[in-house]
């Protein structure tokens, strides 16, 4: 082999080598991450507050000091975050937490809306509370169903909701509506898909998860029960896209597709030239490349896996034949 092919050989080898790695790691990728989408499971959603990531003056509980005077929260188990930013009372909007909800019943229920808090000013008033914001897939504000027209934030796009309920961790969770209108937090939603935000107020208040749920749920505020997360590789279908009916068959096309393109790519043997070696390059790049590899839904299927590690595992072999020769 001369030395120009052998280089060129070693490059498209390392292309190869760099390929493979990059496909595995996308898999992992998408494997272990994806936006969470919060189901309702006969009545109930479920969510941690971590897991939102954390922005602005938002802390985990592993870095939060309590400030002088305040009582330390006990440990509920697992992480939960603390505002320790400044008492913003008339400034909603800075750390923002969201989370996406997928509502399953089509009847319009009531879902009472628990924060699982934890506040420690000595005044049980203080330190108390956090806005929080609900929209459904259209961007119209939901309003809180305890919230009547008249109300002073009746339509508000942030509502307080606060614990009164100090020095232990409880789900005491009351919609301010007005000065004189403060009622246990609820909401009417039917199905389809809601963004819930909470966004910081009061120093010191810590949330360990949030419940909506129908009266009488068993698990309606059980502090050890598990998110109710909708698979990552299966979101909710979007009524309002027409496009989700076809997606099935459109997979299904493009598999087959797929296949008969990469199983028509071409491998180097011992009398490939450095040519051929340049149009297996080519073809492998079209078929598939670190920045563009296809995860329909999230992830690939493990035909399509297996298919291309078999190609670039022969084709490795291939290239150290030609080496050898």
């Amino acid at each position: 082999m001369t030395k120009q092919n052998f280089s060129k050989t070693r490059l498209l080898a390392y292309f190869c080598s760099g390929l493979l790695c990059c496909f595995i790691w996308t898999e992992i990728v998408h494997a272990q991450t994806c936006d969470p989408i919060f189901a309702e499971v006969d009545g109930l959603v479920v969510a941690q507050i971590e897991s939102a990531p954390l922005v602005d003056d938002w802390v985990l509980s592993s870095q939060w000091i309590p400030p002088v005077g305040h009582s330390t929260p006990p440990d509920p188990g697992s992480e939960y975050y603390v505002w320790n930013g400044p008492d913003l009372f008339s400034s909603p909007g800075s750390g923002i937490l969201t989370y996406t909800i997928n509502i399953q019943n089509p009847q319009l229920l009531t879902y009472n809306f628990r924060i699982r808090n934890y506040h420690g000013d000595p005044d049980s008033t203080e330190a108390n509370d956090v806005f929080v914001s609900v929209k459904d897939a259209a961007g119209v504000i939901v309003n809180p169903s305890v919230c009547l027209p008249g109300d002073t934030h009746f339509g508000d796009e942030w509502i307080k909701v606060f614990s009164s309920t100090a020095h232990a961790w409880n789900w005491a969770s009351s919609h301010e509506c007005s000065g004189s209108s403060k009622h246990s937090a609820k909401y009417q939603l039917s199905q389809g898909t809601y963004t819930l935000r909470l966004s910081g107020r009061s120093h010191g208040f810590a949330m360990d998860r949030f419940h909506l749920y129908v009266n009488g749920h068993a698990d309606a505020q059980n502090p050890d029960v598990a998110e109710t997360l909708a698979p990552c590789d299966d979101p909710p279908p979007d009524p309002d896209d027409p496009t989700d009916d076809d997606l099935e068959d459109d997979s299904s096309s493009g598999g087959e597709d797929g296949e008969g393109d990469t199983s028509s790519t071409p491998q180097a043997d011992s009398d490939t030239d450095s040519a051929s070696l340049q149009d297996a390059t080519q073809a492998i790049m079209t078929t598939q490349s670190c920045g563009t590899v296809t995860v329909p839904n999230g992830k690939s299927s493990k035909f399509e896996t297996m298919l291309l590690f078999f190609l670039l595992v022969s084709l490795l072999f291939s290239l150290r034949r030609q080496y050898r020769s």
